[in-house]
């Protein structure tokens, strides 16, 4: 039977993919066509440590990749519960065989999206090259009641020829994409819906409010409160006191506001009680003092 010559460049733009990526991160690949979960390859970057004369590969961040041999938008409808279970950064990646190079795009405004429409019925990826970003609502387009039109805009550009050395900085620009992209996934997961954004070179705060957080965003404020208690505390241990005291009024004058709040009474547990009472002891050994 014949040969099916659209499988073989497939697998060829997938090898290229490959040796380009093999040259900064670890690799791991589905092994067969069933396989198909979305992803082609999951990338764990990795820098060089010479130590005592021996050269080492230290792991540090993944992140997942489809490659692609075109920028034609994707249509990734029947992938769209992946994307929202995913817990590590989606690239999408461009082989062009002509002059042997991977383009990356980036998948990062997915959990701002996601946050912010649920659960659409339609996703299509535009890859994007321009720089007409300005705002949050350019990222995105939606299509009716629930079809979303998402850009990932260019990441980097690696040459199969480029030594690791060379391509540090190339390199470096998508270590810092991923750690971005794990404080957004992780406000997401934790339904903080507060977003660390980029467009445009400006970064800002993203923030989602609806439904989801409507129903989190007290416990969330209760928390940081026991937080700032706690480090509070800490810091003073630690003779860091300059500001401890006014900061700490303000706090407590915060605590007691929303403790008398119906909406709040059971949302404080003795776990910060118990900050609060002994942050305040410290606070007032301080005045001893």
């Amino acid at each position: 039977m014949p040969h099916l010559s659209t499988f073989r460049i497939g697998w060829e733009n997938e090898n290229l993919a490959r040796y380009i990526l093999h040259k900064f991160s670890f690799l791991s690949h589905p092994a067969t066509v069933a396989d198909d979960i979305g992803s082609d390859y999951f990338c764990t970057l990795f820098q060089k440590l010479v130590k005592e004369g021996n050269k080492y590969l230290v792991p540090k961040n993944t992140f997942a990749i489809q490659i692609k041999s075109n920028k034609k938008s994707i249509d990734f409808s029947n992938k769209i519960g992946y994307l929202i279970e995913l817990e590590i950064p989606f690239f999408v990646g461009v082989i062009d065989n002509n002059d042997l190079s991977l383009t990356i795009y980036s998948g990062e405004y997915l959990p701002f999206v996601f946050s912010l429409v649920g659960l659409p019925e339609q996703l299509i990826i535009q890859l994007y090259d321009g720089d007409g970003l300005h705002k949050l609502n350019d990222v995105f387009e939606k299509e009716g009641e629930n079809n979303i039109k998402i850009k990932f805009p260019k990441l980097t550009r690696i040459y199969a020829a480029e030594k690791f050395d060379s391509m540090k900085s190339k390199v470096d620009v998508i270590s810092d994409k991923i750690d971005h992209i794990y404080g957004n996934i992780i406000s997401k997961n934790k339904q903080e819906y507060v977003f660390r954004e980029n467009v445009g070179g400006e970064d800002f705060l993203a923030i989602v409010a609806g439904p989801g957080s409507q129903e989190v965003y007290r416990e969330n404020i209760v928390e940081r409160l026991a937080e700032a208690f706690e480090n509070l505390r800490w810091g003073i241990i630690n003779s860091i006191t300059e500001g401890a005291q006014d900061e700490f009024y303000a706090y407590e004058t915060l605590y007691f506001n929303l403790k008398n709040l119906f909406s709040y009474s059971e949302l404080f547990h003795d776990y910060i009680d118990s900050t609060y009472r002994q942050t305040k002891a410290i606070i007032e050994n301080l005045n001893k003092d």
